[in-house]
């Protein structure tokens, strides 16, 4: 049995919605019933929404995981952006003034974790 093509799909959805039965759909698409019902309780009774695209300035885990050991290194962020191959505004990432080293966040605590939030927001 053939899967249901993406034109397919989009008037199954546009059917379901409009109020159509299962059985209407199945006979205006040329499937068996089940085949119309599989497909609505696979997607939970709702229209699948299209996968969203990440923008291409978003961080991916192997360089979120790269600055926080550079971070550790003691490195600037500039040396880490050049290094990763971007520009040197890292700041609008979450990595920038808001953030302190852990060696003067954690010093009396003895923890060594890279990065610290830190929580003097300019007001």
């Amino acid at each position: 049995m053939e899967r249901l093509s993406g034109s397919e799909r989009s008037e199954l959805w546009d059917l379901y919605e409009a109020g159509e039965s299962q059985r209407s759909i199945s006979r205006r698409l040329g499937r068996s019933p089940s085949t119309v019902r599989t497909q609505l309780v696979s997607a939970g009774w709702r229209r699948p929404t299209p996968p969203v695209e990440w923008c291409s300035l978003r961080l991916s885990l192997s360089e979120r995981e790269e600055i926080s050991r550079g971070l550790a290194r003691n490195e600037s962020l500039r040396s880490i952006a050049y290094r990763l191959g971007r520009d040197g505004g890292l700041g609008r990432f979450g990595v920038g003034p808001y953030f302190a080293r852990a060696d003067s966040v954690n010093a009396a605590s003895g923890h060594s974790i890279g990065v610290e939030w830190r929580n003097d927001f300019p007001a």
